[in-house]
């Protein structure tokens, strides 16, 4: 699986009607346009041919952003939204790309923000399996990943922590990165950022060992997959949702949080 890598650069995947002008959109945008052109991803668009939902501003109803989503057969849903609310200094980008829900290759997410001069950015492959009763399943997934974690926290100067609810965190895997930096040096976050972003398509390319599958034998992946994306994208788990619904309304939010979880009719 070959294609241009995440450059950072900005105005990146243009053609497809995203900019990465903005510091967060310059780490995310890349990433993204790179995911659908290797998986050969198909965007699902609205009824009015347009992007998938497009926000707007409880107060003011102005332009407050977009969700789009693509899908492929390798995989089968990515769904991408921007929160842009000038009036709030808010601007941010997040992703995440599901894995085949019978699949034991794990979802990726990249997100980055900025928000009254805090810019912060979290990448995590979302684990399939109970790490702690799966090793072979953990050492073939995360243990590649271990040097550029390694690097990332032995630069707290530039890499600070960022501050995860504990509930949230529990969902997410133990090698999630998430850290602030300043504008200046939120370059710093596109290297580790693409290195989880290349390991993660080529998990996706080449899949895991038959050892490694057979050793899944006992967990029902779909099953659990429902349930995790069930829990993480819940309403009650990250109170970044209720700050979101109360910028561009509740219904969208809603609508979005069916898109992660699986619950709509793509």
């Amino acid at each position: 699986m070959s294609g241009e890598p995440v450059t950072g650069r900005a105005g990146y995947g243009r053609e497809r009607g995203l900019v990465s002008e903005s510091v967060p959109a310059a780490l995310v945008v890349p990433a993204l346009t790179t995911i659908v052109d290797r998986v050969g991803g198909v965007e699902v668009l609205g009824p009015d041919g347009g992007p998938y939902r497009t926000l707007r501003t409880v107060e003011g109803d102005r332009p407050g952003g977009v969700v789009r989503v693509w899908r492929s057969e390798a995989v089968p849903r990515i769904v991408y939204v921007n929160l842009d609310v000038r009036a709030r200094d808010l601007d941010s980008h997040m992703f995440y790309a599901f894995a085949p829900a019978g699949s034991a290759v794990p979802h990726l997410t990249l997100d980055a923000v900025a928000a009254h001069g805090m810019h912060a950015f979290h990448a995590d492959l979302m684990q399939r399996v109970d790490l702690a009763t799966h090793v072979a399943y953990l050492d073939a997934v995360y243990a590649p990943l271990d040097a550029v974690r390694a690097e990332v926290d032995a630069d707290p100067e530039t890499f600070l922590p960022a501050t995860v609810p504990t509930r949230g965190r529990a969902m997410m895997s133990p090698w999630m990165l998430a850290n602030r930096l300043t504008a200046e040096t939120f370059e710093r976050a596109v290297a580790p950022s693409h290195a989880y972003l290349e390991h993660w398509l080529t998990l996706v390319a080449d899949g895991l060992s038959d050892d490694v599958v057979a050793s899944l034998a006992d967990t029902d992946l779909a099953a659990r997959d429902a349930l995790a994306r069930q829990a993480l994208f819940g309403a009650d788990i990250d109170p970044a949702w209720d700050m979101a619904a109360a910028l561009v309304g509740a219904e969208p939010i809603t609508a979005l949080r069916r898109a992660m979880i699986g619950r709509d009719s793509l």
